[in-house]
């Protein structure tokens, strides 16, 4: 009990430093590719094969058999954490810092990062090589690495402060994102702007985040959240076709949105030391941000097909297409566990009580026997006795 209580601690503290230090939170990244593969499902189930089988070739070794689908799209904020410094470069692969510069401050553009390295230079990385015809039908390290990236990128463009850095006379060398920029609700909740979007203005609350591995609770709200967001925002009414694959249209979009419907709620003369976000605007925000979760998770499905069509029918699968966590196996495969976990420990138990049963049967015969002779020898005793007298 005691070490089940340190490790659960210990998950709690590793979730908590991840939340704040990455772009959307694990739980929307995971709804995102769970939205790409319920897609795909319908319209080109071999897709989601080919991703799969990419996914579990060169699996970490302590979550080797472990991870579901769903779990890749957070392994560019896993490594940040198991690697830290050893993956850098890769960090900036997550956003793009558009300047917002309403103000016409004056700004260094010796100071500006390095614009080589940023989420729309590694989407052309990552499409160069999946989509490159020499590697058809092999699966390599860096095709493993840049498709995991891949389904981790297009969630964190759909935040739209991951597009996006505001300058000012405050803000010199530019917000990051919102991350230096304060924000409070009517019910004393604060954090920064950057985190309160990440979170998905707070709706996916830490309570919500994920328990690896899962649990029964947990597969059950995420097939029922899936299933609520694209009721909720269908392909056809977000006007999403198979050709939405343009990342730099994505990109532009987020970074108008971050300006018309994010900013616009902050205080941009640096005034507020903390932005009291309003009720109303609250709940706008929460709706954006599932809105931009869905979005991200039709686009994603388009991306796969694109990139990985030329590879259908290359590829022997050998077990059936996976489907969403609760539709897959993996649900019913805990419950088989846990019955074929009992059965086990019921076949143990037998043993060990036939064990002790026959243990006990062959204490008892050495006993009568040992008893049986001391009579015998007693008898004789008296026998003898009588015998000389």
């Amino acid at each position: 009990m005691k070490q089940n209580f340190y490790h659960n601690l210990n998950l709690v503290l590793t979730l908590a430093l991840l939340t704040t230090t990455y772009g959307f939170h694990d739980l929307p990244h995971m709804l995102i590719l769970g939205i790409a593969k319920e897609t795909l499902i319908e319209k080109d189930p071999e897709i989601i094969q080919i991703a799969e089988k990419y996914f579990d070739q060169f699996e970490e070794p302590h979550q080797k058999g472990q991870v579901q689908f769903e779990e890749h799209s957070i392994w560019s904020d896993d490594i940040k954490y198991w690697y830290k410094s050893s993956v850098k470069y890769w960090d900036t692969w997550h956003y793009i810092d558009q300047i917002y510069n309403p103000s016409n401050y004056p700004i260094d553009v010796n100071k500006q990062k390095d614009s080589n390295s940023n989420a729309q230079v590694a989407f052309n990385q990552i499409k160069e090589t999946l989509k490159n015809k020499n590697l058809n039908g092999k699966i390599t390290v860096m095709k493993h690495i840049f498709l995991k990236h891949l389904v981790h990128l297009v969630g964190d463009i759909h935040q739209p402060l991951h597009t996006v850095s505001f300058y000012s006379y405050q803000f010199q060398n530019g917000d990051l994102g919102g991350n230096k920029q304060m924000v409070q609700l009517s019910d004393n909740r604060k954090n920064n702007l950057h985190f309160y979007f990440d979170s998905g203005a707070f709706y996916y609350t830490f309570e919500d985040r994920i328990h690896r591995p899962f649990n029964e609770s947990f597969i059950d709200y995420f097939e029922e959240e899936i299933a609520r967001l694209i009721k909720l925002y269908p392909r056809e009414e977000l006007k999403i076709n198979d050709e939405d694959i343009q990342f730099d249209q994505w990109v532009k979009e987020s970074y108008m949105i971050s300006i018309e419907q994010i900013y616009s709620q902050i205080d941009l003369t640096g005034n507020q030391k903390i932005n009291k976000i309003t009720d109303e605007n609250h709940r706008k925000n929460q709706e954006l941000c599932q809105k931009q979760i869905v979005k991200a998770g039709y686009r994603l499905a388009n991306i796969l097909v694109d990139f990985l069509k030329d590879e259908k029918g290359i590829y022997t699968f050998d077990k059936e297409n996976q489907q969403l966590i609760t539709k897959n196996k993996n649900k019913n495969n805990h419950k088989d566990g846990t019955i074929f976990a009992f059965i086990i420990a019921l076949v143990f138990l037998i043993i060990c009580l036939f064990g002790c049963y026959k243990n006990s049967q062959s204490h008892l015969k050495l006993k009568q026997n040992g008893n049986s002779s001391s009579h015998n020898h007693r008898h004789h005793e008296l026998q003898n006795q009588s015998e000389n007298l």
